[in-house]
């Protein structure tokens, strides 16, 4: 098991997620995610590197599972 954080979500039931052990992008699809649940930018999964299904030669994400929200702290100039 790998696991990643979404960076993009396309509304139409895909996204990419960076894989946190070797920081490459990764495609999710919607069907592959633990109760199809609509995933968010930010959000951390685990999940199984997989041969792509519709392209020969790339991988993809599948036994996709939540784990949260990872939490970012936006900081101001001023203290």
């Amino acid at each position: 098991m790998c696991d990643g954080i979404i960076t993009y979500v396309s509304g139409k039931g895909w996204f990419f997620a960076e894989n946190l052990s070797d920081h490459t992008a990764i495609f999710v699809h919607q069907n592959q995610v633990e109760n199809q649940r609509f995933l968010k930018v930010g959000d951390r999964i685990s999940f199984t590197v997989a041969p792509s299904v519709k392209t020969p030669g790339k991988t993809m994400a599948v036994d996709v599972k939540y784990l949260g929200h990872t939490i970012t702290r936006q900081t101001s100039g001023a203290l």
